[in-house]
C-alpha cells in the first residue's frame, strides 16, 4: 500500500513509470469473492491508498530463447506496471562462446527457521507451534475451574420419592 506521495516520490526518482494521474483502486476488482466471504470494501477517495503487486518471476525481455530473473512491480487497482527491474548483476550471467546459458538470481528473501522439522520438510517448526498443547492444557483447566465453581455456586442434585425428609427441610423447587 502506497499513498500518493510515495508513488509521486518514486516517479520523480525515476524507479516507477510515469503513468499521470492513477487512481487509487477499481472497486470491481474481487467483488465476487468479496461477496461469498461477506465484505465490505471501502470507497475509495483521493486519499486512499494504492495497492501494488512485486512479483519475481523470469522474463524473455531481449527474445534470446532464455527467459532472466526480473521484479516486476504492478498498480493493481490500474492494472499497470510500474517498474521492471533485474534481479542478477553482471557476476551471476555466465556465457560460453557468446551464448548465456545460466544467470543466478539474486537471493531477496532469507529463510531463518525456528527449530527445523523433524520430517525434513521445508517448513519449521514455529514458536506458535510449540506453544498449541500449552494452550490447550491451559485453556482445558480454566474450563475445568469455570464449570466447578458453576456447579458449586448452584443448588444442584436431584430429590427421589424414597428420601424421608421434614417438609421444613424440603428446599422449594418451583
Amino acid at each position: 500500500m502506497l499513498s500518493d506521495n510515495d508513488i509521486l516520490e518514486r516517479v520523480r526518482t525515476g524507479v516507477y513509470k510515469d503513468w499521470g494521474t492513477l487512481s487509487a483502486g477499481d472497486p470491481e476488482v474481487n467483488t465476487t469473492k468479496d461477496e461469498l466471504h461477506g465484505v465490505t470494501r471501502p470507497q475509495m477517495d483521493a486519499f486512499s491508498p494504492h495497492e501494488m503487486v512485486e512479483q519475481h518471476t523470469y522474463l524473455d525481455l531481449d527474445g534470446d530463447g532464455y527467459r532472466e530473473p526480473y521484479i516486476v512491480t504492478v498498480h493493481l487497482g490500474q492494472e499497470k506496471v510500474m517498474r521492471i527491474v533485474a534481479r542478477f548483476d553482471e557476476d551471476g550471467v555466465y556465457e560460453n562462446e557468446g551464448e548465456i546459458y545460466k544467470i543466478t538470481p539474486i537471493q531477496y528473501f532469507t529463510k531463518f527457521g525456528f527449530i527445523p522439522n523433524p520430517d525434513g520438510s521445508f517448513y519449521d517448526i514455529g514458536f506458535g507451534q510449540l506453544l498449541t498443547p500449552l494452550n490447550e492444557t491451559i485453556n482445558t483447566l480454566i474450563n475445568q475451574l469455570l464449570d466447578s465453581g458453576t456447579l458449586a455456586n448452584r443448588a444442584g442434585g436431584f430429590i427421589s420419592k424414597g428420601i424421608r425428609m421434614k417438609e421444613e427441610n424440603t428446599p422449594s423447587i418451583l
